[in-house]
């Protein structure tokens, strides 16, 4: 069953062209990203030299040689770093670092989360399209009451369904998320791993304690999860559907309604940006879960990228039970 589930998949033309077109966008980001890791390899020797806890005078070092090889940078970068011509201190720096910072590589790490993050979010748009009617459409045909009065009912067809739904998914993700981090590693050799996220400056402010390494193998378990998630979705609400249109449209809703940049825009941040994080969509962001910084949580002050993991680990769970119990009932046989 599962060889011709996989036969029927990919004798769809839409699916080859989606991706064909994933791959070409990855590609084309890679060639960005690329001409960024040229331009900026001078950068990451010059930070990797000065690498180690960032103190006044390693920092110093840094912008000495910095500002010569990248002038027009330099002049960018300054207000962030000086006050006037006085160069900020640590603290001043990094107000919510309780710990020490260590100072290296940076911008090819950032980078390369960016591209991922790209990358990441073109995955729940296949899933949708591609699986938002693999069950829906029996439903529509009447495939699925010629299903039911067969001895194994939908029971065989449903698995197979249902598997090559995640091995097609796990697989082309495996193959989008490889790109970008093999791109990197040839061009600098994972240079700045050790390096604190606080050093790029959209996260000076955050308080956890974790370097550019952390923040890679954290994408790559949330990034997991949530495509696993979407997937799950999508499959219990085409299995429920009788209209691929219909589950398609209500699989998109759920996913990309509640958009960040609308909500921070209307809400100017608070508690609905903690909300809106939760989102399959969103959390393929986890710079940004980085950024939201913590939340008290019983008394206790937990990071918010941590919550999540948990909350989506748990909701996993419970959605495949729900998915394997609602199959369970409407998938038996009876006479024709």
């Amino acid at each position: 069953m599962l060889k011709l589930e996989k036969y029927k998949l990919f004798k769809r033309k839409m699916v080859l062209v989606l991706m064909t077109g994933i791959f070409l966008i990855v590609l084309l980001q890679e060639v960005r990203a690329f001409h960024v890791h040229e331009y900026q390899q001078k950068q990451v020797e010059i930070s990797e030299k000065h690498k180690g806890i960032f103190t006044d005078s390693r920092f110093d070092g840094y912008w000495k040689e910095f500002s010569q090889v990248y002038h027009n940078d330099a002049l960018i970068l300054k207000p962030y770093f000086f006050d006037g011509d006085r160069q900020k201190t640590v603290k001043e720096l990094f107000p919510n670092a309780s710990f020490d910072i260590y100072f290296g590589s940076y911008n090819n790490w950032g980078e390369l989360f960016y591209t991922m993050t790209g990358d990441l979010k073109c995955i729940p748009i296949f899933i949708v399209l591609v699986f938002s009617g693999i069950f829906s459409y029996e439903n529509e045909c009447g495939m699925q009451e010629i299903l039911l009065s067969t001895r194994n009912g939908r029971k065989r067809c449903s698995k197979a369904k249902l598997k090559l739904a995640f091995i097609v998914t796990n697989i082309f993700y495996f193959v989008v998320i490889l790109i970008p981090i093999t791109d990197m590693l040839v061009m600098t050799r994972g240079s700045g791993w050790k390096t604190s996220i606080q050093v790029n400056i959209w996260l000076s402010s955050c308080s956890n304690n974790i370097n550019n390494l952390g923040v890679l193998v954290h994408t790559l378990f949330l990034s997991f999860l949530s495509i696993n998630m979407v997937v799950l979705i999508t499959l219990l609400i085409s299995f429920l559907s009788k209209s691929p249109v219909i589950s398609m449209c209500v699989s998109l809703g759920i996913l990309y309604v509640l958009r960040q940049d609308i909500i921070y825009g209307l809400s100017g941040g608070g508690l609905a940006n903690y909300i809106v994080s939760l989102t399959p969509v969103n959390v393929l962001d986890v710079e940004y879960l980085i950024h939201l910084n913590t939340v008290r949580l019983f008394g206790f002050t937990v990071q918010w990228l941590y919550i999540v993991e948990v909350v989506y680990v748990i909701v996993l769970a419970v959605l495949a039970v729900v998915f394997y119990k609602t199959m369970s009932k409407n998938q038996r046989y009876y006479a024709a």
